[in-house]
């Protein structure tokens, strides 16, 4: 966004997971305690990062926010609906907002593409939610280019959408024009691979033997892993069509780093080189070795 284009930090956007979960292959800190939380918010609300994403998923996630999220706080709260059972989406809303300590959302979702393909209904629970102003905008989370051909198929047009993206998984990028005829606000997630690229090659087991020599030039380039997460998070910045680049932390520290290293705006002219990975590689749920 050329609004952005002085400083790529105005795209970043504050994922939320590791405040309810333990989260991420290379997590040893574990859930970031609420006092780490609130560093961190201070630090979003310092450098004009005014989304937060979370879900009813992410654990006590949405708990510890309406707990430590000041009344008057700015940041625009995205949030999503697991797979409900015999509950509505309505329900998950308040539910949502009741523990957010919220009336309204800038954001609600379908964390689930599948369920909501099945479910069409629960797509007009969302138009309903939008249309009594309880949402600013409604969309889904995806994970695969086909489950976002089918939405769009059956007229459930977002508002915002969420995909992975990074410089191993760019599947999304050709829906990316279509989705901007629509305006639709374009959030990406994994920007870190759930901090695969932060792994040693040689200590992962041989389900990743296809991408352990793009790890090791990848590393090799970034011997610090601040300037890695830099470089990671700028190749998506740099993406005119990506509103959003969802991120999360588990310590203050890790963001103000982050930051730092983004607006070094790395060369990341190595990514080109990159090419054909394996879906089961760009889909934690398929791996071995995982803390989800």
């Amino acid at each position: 966004m050329a609004e952005y284009a002085h400083d790529p930090v105005g795209k970043l956007g504050l994922g939320t997971v590791q405040f309810g979960l333990e989260y991420g292959i290379s997590n040893t800190l574990g859930r970031t305690p609420e006092e780490e939380v609130v560093k961190i918010l201070g630090i979003a609300a310092e450098e004009n990062i005014n989304v937060i994403d979370t879900a009813s998923a992410y654990g006590t996630s949405e708990e510890v926010l309406g707990r430590v999220l000041p009344k008057s706080h700015s940041f625009n709260i995205v949030s999503k609906f697991p797979s409900i059972g015999d509950s509505t989406v309505t329900d998950f809303f308040r539910q949502s907002g009741a523990r957010l300590g919220v009336s309204s959302l800038y954001a609600y979702m379908a964390h689930q593409a599948d369920e909501l393909i099945a479910n069409p209904g629960q797509w007009d629970e969302l138009i309903s939610l939008r249309a009594n102003k309880q949402v600013r905008k409604i969309g889904y989370s995806l994970y695969t280019v086909q489950q976002a051909e089918k939405l769009l198929s059956l007229g459930m047009i977002p508002d915002l959408v969420q995909v992975p993206y990074n410089v191993f998984d760019r599947r999304f990028e050709p829906l990316f024009p279509e989705l901007k005829k629509y305006r639709t606000e374009i959030h990406v997630r994994s920007a870190f691979l759930q901090g695969l690229f932060f792994m040693n090659p040689d200590e992962l087991p041989a389900f990743f033997n296809s991408i352990k020599s793009h790890l090791r030039n990848i590393r090799s380039q970034y011997p610090e892993s601040s300037l890695l997460s830099g470089a990671l998070l700028y190749f998506c910045t740099t993406n005119p069509m990506i509103d959003r680049v969802i991120t999360g932390v588990n310590t203050a520290a890790q963001l103000r780093q982050n930051i730092q290293a983004l607006r070094t705006r790395p060369d990341i002219a190595w990514v080109e080189s990159i090419s054909n990975i394996e879906e089961r590689i760009l889909l934690p749920y398929h791996w071995p070795v995982t803390r989800l």
